[in-house]
C-alpha cells in the first residue's frame, strides 16, 4: 500500500488517471498512521503539480505547507518539500519580471534590484526567507552578447531546476543502499550501507538524513523517505 501511495517513479498523469490517483489517496487515509497524514496531503498536491493542474487549484495549499509548524519528521519533510516547489513557482514569477526587463533592454539586469518592484512581494525572498541567488550569463563563444541568459535559485539550492524542468525530467531518487533494521535504545533504526563505489554506513532514526534524503517513518519492512522534491518508499 505505501509504495502505491508514494512511488519512487512518477510521471505526469492525464486527467482520468489523476482523478483515480487522488481518489486512491483519499481511500488510503484509513489505513495509514495519523502521523503520515501530512505526507499524504502533500502527495495529492504533488500529483496535481506534476500533472499540469492550474496553480490556482493547489497554490494556497502549497503555501500553507511551506509555513506549517511542528517538529514531527513528516511535518518537517512536507515543509521542506513545499518550499522547494514553492521556490519553483516563485522563480516563474521572477522570470516574468526579468523577461519584461529584457524586452526593453535586450539584456538581463546585473541584479534583481532592477526588477524588484515587478516581483510579487511574497517572492522577493526565497521560501526560506533568504535572498535569491541570481546572476546574468553570457553564452559561451558570444562575448559580444552579454547578459543574454540568467541563472536563479534559492540560497539553499542555487542550482534548483525550474518548475518546467522538474516536471519534464522526473527521475526516481537515488537509492544505492543496502538497508537493514537495528534496535537502538529500545527503538527501531535503519542502517543504510552504500552499495556504490564509496562505501559508507549511516544508522538513522526518523528525522535523520542520508545522501540528501530524510528518513521520515519506519514501518513494517518498509520506510518512508523524502528526497529533494518528493516522497518515496524503500523496503528492508
Amino acid at each position: 500500500m505505501a509504495a502505491e501511495v508514494w512511488p519512487a517513479q512518477t510521471q505526469p498523469l492525464n486527467e482520468t488517471t489523476l482523478k483515480f490517483q487522488l481518489d486512491a489517496l483519499d481511500t488510503a487515509v484509513k489505513s495509514l498512521p495519523k502521523k503520515l497524514l501530512p505526507a499524504l496531503r502533500f502527495q495529492k498536491l504533488y500529483w496535481q503539480m506534476i500533472s499540469g493542474v492550474p496553480s490556482a487549484a493547489w497554490r494556497a495549499e502549497l503555501e500553507r505547507g511551506a509555513r506549517q509548524e511542528g517538529d514531527e519528521p513528516a511535518v518537517n519533510a512536507v515543509r521542506e518539500l513545499s518550499r522547494v516547489w514553492l521556490a519553483r513557482v516563485q522563480m516563474q514569477e521572477i522570470d516574468a519580471a526579468l523577461l519584461g526587463y529584457y524586452r526593453h533592454n535586450v539584456a538581463f539586469p546585473l541584479s534583481l534590484d532592477a526588477v524588484m518592484k515587478e516581483i510579487p512581494a511574497a517572492a522577493q525572498k526565497d521560501p526560506w526567507g533568504q535572498p535569491w541567488v541570481y546572476k546574468p550569463v553570457t553564452p559561451g563563444g558570444l562575448k559580444r552578447h552579454i547578459n543574454q541568459r540568467y541563472q536563479i535559485g534559492p540560497t539553499r539550492f542555487p542550482q534548483l531546476a525550474t518548475f518546467k524542468d522538474a516536471v519534464r525530467k522526473r527521475a526516481p531518487p537515488a537509492t544505492a543502499w543496502k538497508i537493514s533494521s537495528r534496535n537502538i535504545g529500545g527503538g527501531t533504526a535503519l542502517e543504510f550501507r552504500s552499495t556504490g563505489a564509496e562505501q559508507s554506513v549511516a544508522t538513522l532514526q526518523p528525522g535523520g538524513s542520508v545522501g540528501g534524503n530524510m528518513l521520515v517513518f519506519i514501518g513494517d519492512r518498509w520506510a518512508l523517505m523524502a528526497a529533494l522534491d518528493q516522497f518515496f518508499t524503500v523496503n528492508f
